[in-house]
């Protein structure tokens, strides 16, 4: 979200610096323009992303909404009390802020349970080795004794000849 914000806002700037011989334009619709990009990034991430980067979409969304919502209160003339607008901005700041809390603590949940999940993985390999190492130790001790007994029974018999 940010990369696409970021290049939409220097084509947009790159553009208006040589379209336009001052740069008196840049204002609202250059706000619209990058609202309207981030709006399709987040769409995307929407349709197309995993939980994480939903969650993540969704605060960048919260602020977004709270600042469009702002920016056209004081379009219209609304800015006589500017309390109001940075209470606004504020709300959306916390909101965007909260659910990134939820977004990381998601992802840290996930995390914590793939590695649980390793390690349950490892220690039941870690069991089935020490089986079979106590298989082929018994197998070999196996060996060893009838190997002895043949050695044994050939030794016997050089022994009665």
């Amino acid at each position: 979200i940010i990369l696409a914000n970021a290049l939409t806002t220097l084509v947009v700037f790159i553009s208006q610096f040589f379209v336009v011989a001052s740069f008196g334009i840049i204002g609202l619709q250059f706000v619209f323009v990058n609202g309207i990009a981030l709006l399709i990034s987040i769409i995307i991430i929407l349709v197309k992303g995993n939980n994480v980067s939903r969650l993540f979409a969704i605060g960048t969304l919260f602020l977004a909404a709270y600042v469009t919502i702002a920016t056209v209160l004081t379009f219209f003339g609304f800015n006589t009390y500017s309390d109001g607008l940075m209470i606004l901005f504020q709300t959306g700041i916390v909101g965007e802020v909260f659910i990134f809390s939820v977004g990381l603590s998601y992802k840290y949940k996930v995390s914590e349970q793939l590695k649980q999940k390793a390690q349950e993985s490892l220690i039941i390999q870690l069991k089935e080795n020490q089986k079979l190492q106590t298989k082929v130790t018994r197998e070999l001790e196996q060996k060893v004794k009838e190997r002895t007994a043949e050695i044994n029974e050939q030794k016997n018999e050089i022994q009665n000849i």
